[in-house]
């Protein structure tokens, strides 16, 4: 059976989040078979860490799920940029590989905002349509969809490298009332 999960980082220190951030990546990357990031251009001063980001997969423009391409959507945007958010984000997709890996564990850019662990603003990893590991907000928020051997899997390695395996926890589902 196939379940959402999400890390509980009440327990976690900045430390403890970045080494979960991690070792939950580098597992996805060994089970997955692709990425989608989501990037923030305006979020890097060193061209060559988006160029870095950028050069792993195809670039195209990322439409920002949630707002209509209207103009109550372009007031909402205006909006978000006033606040220092862009509506000109960037989505890389593509196969997995050792060098994704290593792209993806780097440091944030210096005007990340929300988690600060992760170099880009959303990572999904994939495995067919399946969505395994999501981290979002720069590692803010991160959840996966694993089945009850991966889930164990997952757990055993948090354990052997030292990281809590309880702060995987169930999402919970609502059901509807008969």
């Amino acid at each position: 059976m196939t379940g959402t999960y999400v890390i509980n980082e009440a327990r976690l220190g900045p430390d403890q989040a970045a080494a979960l951030y991690r070792a939950l990546l580098e597992w996805a990357g060994r089970h997955g078979d692709r990425f989608v990031l989501r990037l923030d251009p305006s979020a890097y001063d060193d061209p060559d860490q988006l160029k870095g980001l950028t050069g792993l997969g195809t670039s195209r423009p990322a439409r920002v799920e949630g707002i209509p391409d209207d103009a109550v959507g372009r007031a909402l945007s205006a909006i978000g940029r006033a606040f220092g958010a862009s509506d000109e984000l960037v989505q890389v997709e593509g196969l997995l590989g050792p060098g994704v890996l290593s792209e993806l564990l780097r440091d944030p850019p210096p005007r990340a905002r929300g988690g600060e662990i992760s170099p880009a603003e959303d990572v999904l990893v994939m495995k067919g349509d399946r969505t395994l590991y999501g981290s979002y907000d720069y590692g803010a928020r991160q959840l996966l969809e694993l089945e009850d051997a991966e889930l164990e899997e997952v757990r055993r390695e948090l354990e052997r490298a030292g990281l809590e395996p309880d702060s995987i926890v169930v999402v919970p589902t609502t059901r509807e009332k008969p």
